[in-house]
């Protein structure tokens, strides 16, 4: 069996806060003259400083670009991406929320261009469409549904889009009653999640996260991914379901990837409601076993021991130099140092090879 060296990288810090404070939850794509209005809307969690968050852009379909970073610090608000800061105004007003505006050309999209937000660390918390070149809200709009989110894949599960074209025609007060920014409802969670890490060990990977408080909760759902994309279940932890004191939690991955583990956690309420964290990564580099062969003359035997362990049987096979197979034997671990009788063996030179799967090692000893 072939032994893993692992070693953990981050795309953020060590201790990693996992509360998802920013949100997409909508986008319009206007059909007034130069294709007013075209916005996204935020929603910021608690206290956040945007200057830490960035957006990025696939046009038409095509890979994301570049970032371009946002700005300003709000507090449970809604926050509006806009090319127009007039052009918003006058269909949205700028009383209230509606006064949190950040200009950027980058929202000069069409109804087939998607966003994705990022954290400080750089990793996309959330997205709205894909680098897909299928129209989704071309004249039209997509708003996030209550409760759910973020989500650093898109899924249409999540989003109502009532078709492409449907603001054909609309004046511009039409067009600020047809879309419904504003109204988005965040989930009230059960699960207050205050750090969530992955530690390597000698064969696995260990995930450890810690809640603040839960109230109603009912899982947790540790999912994995091998390209920070694409994740699938692979565990249920049940969660405490209603404390007010800090608690643990860990499970093992004891069949990691070789390369980059993606994992994220989906935290779930009695009442189906859930929300994701943000995503760690481990990476694991393979490192071959050796093999040692010392020849005991006073015992005419030879002992034979593994740089790594072995948690599979491996086949020791001794061969005349001719090629003849000698003498074999399977041995169930590596942990210990193995002593292999050759009192029937002529003098002479031999080869031992130890199989472990599709790993083969091979070592050169002299029967004396």
């Amino acid at each position: 069996m072939k032994n893993f060296l692992p070693f953990l990288i981050f795309l953020f810090a060590n201790s990693v806060s996992v509360k998802a404070d920013v949100i997409i939850t909508g986008i319009v794509d206007g059909t007034l003259s130069g294709g007013l209005p075209k916005a996204i809307e935020l929603y910021v969690c608690d206290t956040e400083d945007l200057s830490n968050w960035s957006l990025c852009r696939s046009s038409n379909g095509g890979a994301f670009g570049s970032d371009f970073t946002l700005s300003g610090t709000y507090t449970n608000q809604y926050v509006y991406l806009t090319n127009n800061a007039a052009g918003f105004a006058s269909i949205f007003g700028s009383f209230g929320d509606f006064a949190n505006v950040i200009v950027s050309g980058n929202i000069s999209g069409n109804g087939n261009d998607g966003f994705a937000l990022k954290n400080a660390g750089g990793t996309v918390v959330d997205m709205v469409w894909e680098a897909n070149s299928s129209n989704y809200y071309l004249d039209s709009y997509a708003y996030r549904l209550s409760g759910t989110g973020p989500n650093p894949v898109f899924d249409a599960a999540e989003w109502a889009a009532p078709g492409n074209n449907i603001l054909d025609g609309l004046t511009a007060a039409q067009i600020g009653s047809a879309v419904p920014f504003g109204t988005y409802a965040k989930a009230l969670l059960s699960v207050e999640l205050l750090d969530f890490t992955a530690t390597p060990k000698t064969n696995s990977i260990q995930l450890d996260w810690v809640t603040l408080s839960e109230s109603d909760a009912h899982s947790f759902i540790i999912e994995k991914s091998t390209d920070g994309l694409t994740f699938r279940s692979s565990a249920t932890i049940a969660a405490n379901g209603n404390n007010t004191q800090p608690t643990n939690y860990k499970w093992e991955d004891k069949r990691p990837e070789i390369g980059a583990n993606y994992y994220r956690l989906k935290s779930t309420d009695t009442d189906g409601s859930f929300i994701y964290s943000d995503i760690v990564v481990a990476k694991f580099e393979v490192e071959g076993n050796t093999m040692t062969v010392l020849t005991n003359l006073s015992e005419q035997a030879i002992s034979v021991s593994f740089s790594k362990e072995a948690d599979k049987p491996v086949q020791l096979s001794i061969y005349h130099l001719s090629g003849q197979l000698a003498q074999q034997s399977t041995i169930q671990n590596t942990t210990e140092v193995e002593t292999i009788n050759i009192a029937e063996l002529p003098q002479g030179m031999y080869l031992i090879t130890a199989k472990i799967d599709a790993e083969l090692m091979t070592k050169q000893f002299m029967k004396f």
